[in-house]
């Protein structure tokens, strides 16, 4: 799993880099509960191992994440 997620910090982090239209970021499936990606997706994430994923993306500049509500 932290070897995924490292990979999409480095995918996000080249295309954000390289952008010049806004990017968002979509994190739905980074959720839990009734609709969360834990239920849909069958994802275990948690904060402590998408903050890295965040840091990086922020870092790199994207700054719209998009987390419909279910």
């Amino acid at each position: 799993m932290k070897r995924i997620l490292f990979s999409l910090a480095v995918i996000i982090a080249a295309v954000a880099a390289q952008a010049k239209t806004l990017i968002a970021l979509g994190t739905w499936s980074w959720g839990s509960g009734m609709a969360g990606g834990d239920q849909v997706f069958g994802n275990h994430t948690n904060a402590e191992n998408l903050k890295s994923v965040f840091e990086v993306a922020y870092n790199a500049g994207l700054t719209m994440w998009e987390n419909p509500m279910a």
